[in-house]
């Protein structure tokens, strides 16, 4: 028996695929790297958001010409609800970490069981982030309605 063979008998993860060998690092960083694209695609729309916002109004209280008050309070909802989205998309960021540790300790260690908390910490961070994207949404929806109502 050679010494691959005898590795692929008595470690499942070195097990080859018509691909790579399953636990091959490339895999999970390639998930991880699209991972941590969407998180920070929904933190930099959230982000510019309220930026955006924020630099409107602080044209409009410098023009002199129109009265703030009622611009900040139309479109104080969207800030709101881009800051949330702010918010989840750090939680998101902070909970794919914990899954990728949890994940990589599982595949490199020679678990027999999949891992609670990895499945866990997974789900939480795709609906996590998804809540993001939802926040989003919402923010740009809440401007749209402040500035064909108020403007």
């Amino acid at each position: 028996m050679t010494e691959e063979q005898a590795d692929t008998e008595t470690n499942p993860l070195a097990r080859k695929t018509p691909a790579t060998r399953v636990g091959d690092p490339s895999l999970y960083a390639s998930v991880n790297d699209i991972a941590a694209q969407a998180i920070k695609s929904v933190f930099i729309a959230n982000g510019g958001g309220v930026l955006v916002l924020l630099a409107f109004f602080g044209s409009v209280w410098n023009s002199g010409g129109v009265q703030p008050a009622p611009i900040v309070v139309a479109l104080a909802p969207s800030i709101a609800a881009f800051l949330a989205g702010v918010a989840f998309a750090i939680l998101a960021s902070f909970i794919s970490y914990v899954s990728v540790q949890t994940w990589t300790n599982y595949h490199f260690s020679g678990q027999p069981e999949i891992p609670r908390l990895g499945l866990i910490t997974n789900a939480a961070a795709v609906i996590i982030g998804l809540a993001s994207l939802v926040a989003f949404i919402v923010g740009a929806w809440f401007s749209a309605t402040a500035f064909s109502g108020t403007l």
